[in-house]
Formats: structure tokens, sequence, C-alpha cells
């Protein structure tokens, strides 16, 4: 009797980590055309017609997490869904799940990690500004920068928008605040500029 009861209790167990594998982390890393195929499946496209017009872009520092796009010929790609854990959802409900993932329980690692997904998720579509352009005083400009404040972490930085039609470049700051729970809780814009010729 008891030997059934044994082997009833670890049957139960094993469809239980069948059943909810990423419970214990287990989320495999992504693979480019992979995520293609599936999104080409997801919306009823044809792949090989219309490969070059889907973009996927996994950044090396979250290999288990793809940004997907479609082309636009005026500026590039443009987001439209992200890919993890074996859906495509929204940047809302892929933040507090991915970073919890990636290590957002541990105070100490929260700044790194907020300052890293608003560079290669947030806007990984857009370029990050790391230096001094053209055009910028040096009282303007600042670094991407990340901090504490009353237990939420917030991220600050210049972005560059794709370039459009016009012989121009266009450029945006902005502040993004994550709560303790990792949720994206708010994207603040701290200004723009325009720089018109090369």
């Amino acid at each position: 009797m008891n030997n059934i009861m044994l082997l009833l209790a670890l049957k139960l167990f094993l469809i239980a980590c069948i059943s909810e594998p990423n419970d214990h982390g287990e989320i495999e890393e992504l693979d480019k055309e992979k995520v293609q195929q599936l999104y080409c499946n997801k919306e009823g496209i044809d792949c090989e017609k219309h490969k070059t017009d889907i973009c996927v872009q996994i950044p090396d520092q979250f290999k288990h997490v793809a940004a997907v796009g479609l082309f636009a010929h005026d500026r590039g790609c443009k987001g439209n869904a992200y890919y993890f854990d074996g859906e495509f959802i929204t940047l809302k409900e892929l933040t507090p799940k991915a970073l919890e993932f990636y290590g957002w329980k541990e105070p100490s690692k929260r700044e790194e990690l907020a300052l890293k997904w608003v560079k290669h998720i947030i806007v990984v579509w857009e370029s990050p500004l790391n230096y001094l352009p053209k055009g910028f005083s040096e009282k303007e400009f600042y670094q991407p920068m990340s901090w504490t404040e009353e237990d939420k972490v917030k991220v600050k930085l210049w972005i560059q928008e794709p370039a459009g039609m016009r012989n121009e470049s266009k450029y945006r700051a902005e502040e993004y605040t994550f709560d303790t729970e990792g949720n994206l809780e708010n994207i603040r814009s701290l200004g723009s500029k325009t720089i018109s010729g090369n």
C-alpha cells in the first residue's frame, strides 16, 4: 500500500513538473528564425514571402526575450510585440515577468537591470545615446543613468529616434520608473531636440 501511495505521489510530482517547467527558471534561450516563424504562424503571415518585413531582436543581455517588429520604409523596424516564455505579450505584461526571471527580487541588482532593460528592450528599435552628439551642449546632455528613489528604480537617458525622410536628427529624453515588483510604472518625457542637416 505504501509503495502504491509513493508511486502515485511521484507520478503527481512529475506531472506538475512537466506542466509548469518555468517555475524553476527553465526558460529557453531564443533563436531569431524560430521566433520569426512563431510570429508568422500566430499572425497568419507567409514567412517565406514576408521574411524581410519581420524584424526580430534578441539582445545579448536578455537572451530569453525577443522584440518583434515590422519593417516600415520611412523609419526602419517598428516594435509590435515581445516574445518570452512561450508567448507573445505586450511590454507591460513582459516587464515584471522577465525582470523577475533575471533577478529583480535582489534589490542590489535592480538599478543595473533597469538600465539594461530600458536600453536593450524598451528602446530596442531606437538608439540610446552614450556620447555627446553634434548640436548638443555639455550642459543639456547626460549619459544613461539609474538610481533608487523611495524604493522605486528610475532610469533616464537621451534617445535618438530612427531617421525619417527629412535631413534631420530627432532626439528625446525620457525617465522610466519601475516599482518594487518590476512593473514599468511610468514613462515621463524630459524634453526633445531636433538638429537639422548632417
